[in-house]
This record gives C-alpha cells, sequence and structure tokens, in this order.
C-alpha cells in the first residue's frame, strides 16, 4: 500500500513538524510574529501538500505526487506513526527542560518561582521567618 513517495511524504512530514515543535519549544519570548511564523508555517506545509498532491498539474510530465498525502492522511497507522516519533523525538528535550528546571534553576525562573507562590505559601513563609525571629530573640534576650 505505501510506497516510497508516501514514505517519503511522511519522514518529512514528521521531520517538518518535529522541527517546528522543537523551535516553539526553544522560543523564550512570544510575540505575534513568532505564532504566525511557526503555526503558519505548519498550516503552509499541509495546504501546499494537499494542492501539490491533491491536483494535476498540466505543466509537469510526471506526476509523481498524485494523492499522496491524501494518502497519508487517511491511513490509521500512518497518523499513529506521526503521532509517536514526533512525540519520542521531542520527549527527551522536554525531560531534560524539566530536569533543569527543577535541578539547576537560573535566575530568571528562581525569580519566576518567588513570584507565582500563592498568598497562602506567603504567610506560611512569613510565619514561619516570624517564629524564627521570635526563637532568637527570646535566646538572646
Amino acid at each position: 500500500m505505501f510506497g516510497n513517495w508516501t514514505f517519503g511524504t511522511l519522514v518529512f512530514t514528521v521531520l517538518v513538524f518535529t522541527v517546528t515543535f522543537k523551535l516553539a519549544l526553544d522560543t523564550h519570548y512570544w510575540t505575534w510574529i513568532n505564532h504566525f511564523v511557526i503555526w503558519g508555517s505548519l498550516v503552509f506545509f499541509v495546504v501546499f501538500s494537499l494542492l501539490w498532491g491533491g491536483i494535476i498539474w498540466p505543466f509537469l510530465n510526471y506526476q509523481r505526487m498524485y494523492y499522496v498525502f491524501m494518502q497519508i492522511l487517511s491511513s490509521g497507522p500512518a497518523w499513529l506513526s506521526i503521532i509517536l516519533l514526533i512525540t519520542a523525538s521531542l520527549l527527551p528535550d522536554v525531560v531534560k527542560k524539566v530536569f533543569w528546571r527543577a535541578l539547576w534553576p537560573t535566575t530568571t525562573e528562581r525569580i519566576q518561582r518567588v513570584r507565582d507562590m500563592t498568598r497562602f505559601e506567603r504567610a506560611q513563609a512569613s510565619h514561619i521567618s516570624d517564629s524564627l525571629l521570635d526563637g532568637i530573640a527570646l535566646t538572646e534576650a
């Protein structure tokens, strides 16, 4: 059912989505331009693939890509392999980011953690520091 063109299209689809999602993971500051370019490139790739493979172009001698992308999108195993390959490719980066943030946070991440503390945690932290200060004052007196 799947030939070389289908396999190549499947691999290229995984490549485009993986690289784009990796770029999105590594982006620190999001603007509307970032959103437009990153998500727009994925939309452009899908639309271009559908148009390129779904229309018989009169100026091309060979129609090797005719309905290849449609065939991939209509196949359950192809969807499964696309999702699993993208996930397997990005999982090490996500795990690394989580562990590095938990074990060796940067100064910015430390400030964000303090800023994001809830009121209860702040009140609890101030209560603990007040009781420690009271204990120090009692031992000095």
